[in-house]
């Protein structure tokens, strides 16, 4: 509370939207197929979604799904990090072969 003007105030180093402080932020994607044989179909759906190579980054992709009973889980190389943008995590939103989209943030 500001004691000269009655009102709150703040002070910030830096302000961000939500899409930058992702970007800058998050270390990883995870998400979960729903079934295992849509794992090659997906592989290409990713391709296409992650081919601008305006959209390689930092953040790793971790791929969950079900194999034989057993939760298994996929992390792409390097060529497949992004950045998490909105239109990365609207396209990936929309695949109909995933779920629980989640992103990872390390701590500092």
């Amino acid at each position: 509370m500001d004691d000269y003007t009655n009102r709150l105030s703040f002070r910030a180093k830096s302000i961000n939207t939500i899409e930058n402080a992702r970007i800058l932020l998050a270390t990883g994607i995870k998400f979960k197929v729903v079934n295992e044989e849509d794992l090659p179909e997906l592989i290409g759906e990713l391709e296409s979604l992650f081919s601008d190579r305006d959209n390689n980054g930092k953040c790793m992709v971790r791929i969950d799904y079900m194999a034989s009973g057993i939760t298994k889980s996929l992390v792409l190389g390097e060529n497949y990090k992004i950045l998490p943008t909105n239109d990365i995590i609207d396209g990936l939103i929309k695949l109909d072969c995933i779920e629980d989209i989640e992103l990872i943030y390390s701590s500092m």
